[in-house]
């Protein structure tokens, strides 16, 4: 299978749920579930799922960027003009279709994280 990574859409963020509508979608034994498919196919040191979710409402022009401090991640919007400034990349992507892949994230991050959407 080819992946198509897409340029950035604002409308594929903006349609993304909250922090708190989406930790309802799942429970406790899918993110295991998951887990341990992950672990199972020995991923674990490569790969990162996390439940798409909109921190803010963004202007058409934004972007959300993620700056790592230690082990926390901290969002922010930025002009998206601004990302090369940055030297960032496209780093939580949300699948749209089979391959059609978004960004919805940027970070200076070396792996890329997979969104998947429900």
């Amino acid at each position: 299978m080819t992946m198509i990574l897409s340029p950035y859409n604002n409308k594929i963020y903006d349609a993304l749920g909250s922090v708190t509508k989406v930790s309802k979608i799942v429970d406790e034994k899918e993110i295991n579930g998951v887990g341990k498919i992950i672990i199972d196919y020995g991923y674990e040191k490569s790969v990162m799922v996390t439940l798409a979710h909109r921190h803010f409402d963004l202007a058409d022009n934004e972007v959300m960027l993620e700056t790592t401090y230690g082990d926390i991640r901290v969002a922010k919007p930025v002009v998206i003009e601004q990302l090369s400034a940055f030297g960032v990349q496209p780093v939580l992507l949300a699948c749209i279709n089979d391959s059609d892949w978004c960004p919805v994230g940027y970070g200076k991050f070396i792996e890329i994280t997979v969104i998947f959407k429900r």
